[in-house]
């Protein structure tokens, strides 16, 4: 790790390989949830793949780790703004799986700051092509973003509508986070009707899948 610092550190800005290890470093410290110290390295990637005449793609992939370190501090305008040049970058070169990406997290900085309106809108737009692209997994995460974007909305039966949907495609591609994720989020809605025998069904399963991967913290989300 110190050896990753040093070299990371030297200033050679049109350096494709300073911009390789500004990013391994912040992965690494995204990975051990340490957002502040993540984030110099993150944005220094993205900085220099600018300079150094990497790929478009490969840059606004640096900018879309930019946009998640920034939304792990809660530093939504700027997740945002680093989102937009992602986005920008992806629709210049056509890459309709980046696009989605960005449409994805867009959406849940619009949830985190409970503008759920305008999350609804980035939400359908990411689906859309997730569909388009026949994106099984693409499909499970950005029907999982409708249901909480429709949670927040107020409008449960919809909410449920997608999380059902989203449930059925985690089982069919053994997508276990996922599951756990959704059946938590089930549960919340049930036991808020006061639907407390349902809502202990998923916070069952919920629990069961996070003790088998030894992550208790998924079934918290």
């Amino acid at each position: 790790l110190n050896e990753l610092k040093v070299v990371a550190e030297k200033d050679h800005k049109n350096s494709k390989t300073q911009t390789n290890y500004n990013q391994a470093l912040g992965l690494y410290y995204r990975k051990t949830g340490d957002y502040k110290l993540a984030l110099p390295y993150t944005l220094a990637a993205a900085k220099l793949a600018e300079e150094s005449g990497i790929s478009k793609t490969h840059t606004a992939g640096q900018w879309l780790n930019a946009g998640n370190v920034y939304d792990e501090l809660g530093d939504y305008n700027n997740s945002m703004a680093s989102n937009l040049k992602a986005l920008r970058l992806f629709e210049e070169v056509g890459n309709d799986l980046g696009v989605s990406f960005c449409y994805n997290n867009m959406c849940a900085i619009y949830v985190n700051m409970k503008q759920y309106g305008k999350a609804l809108g980035y939400a359908q737009k990411s689906l859309a092509i997730k569909k388009k692209l026949g994106d099984k997994r693409g499909i499970c995460t950005a029907l999982q973003s409708m249901g909480e974007v429709y949670t927040g909305l107020g409008n449960k039966s919809k909410a449920i509508s997608n999380y059902k949907l989203a449930i059925k495609i985690a089982e069919d591609q053994k997508m276990p986070p996922e599951q756990a994720i959704l059946y938590f989020n089930m549960g919340k809605i049930f036991a808020a009707e006061n639907k407390d025998s349902i809502a202990i069904v998923y916070f069952k399963k919920s629990q069961a899948i996070a003790n088998k991967l030894d992550n208790k913290s998924l079934a918290a989300k």
